[in-house]
């Protein structure tokens, strides 16, 4: 499977998104 760069970059964006917004939530709960 042919992955573009430009792809690449937008997924690797949400990933750090959603650990960030995880932590957010996190500390949030406590």
């Amino acid at each position: 499977m042919f992955v573009t760069t430009e792809w690449f970059q937008i997924f690797r964006q949400n990933v750090t998104l959603n650990k960030f917004n995880l932590s957010k939530h996190k500390a949030c709960l406590k």
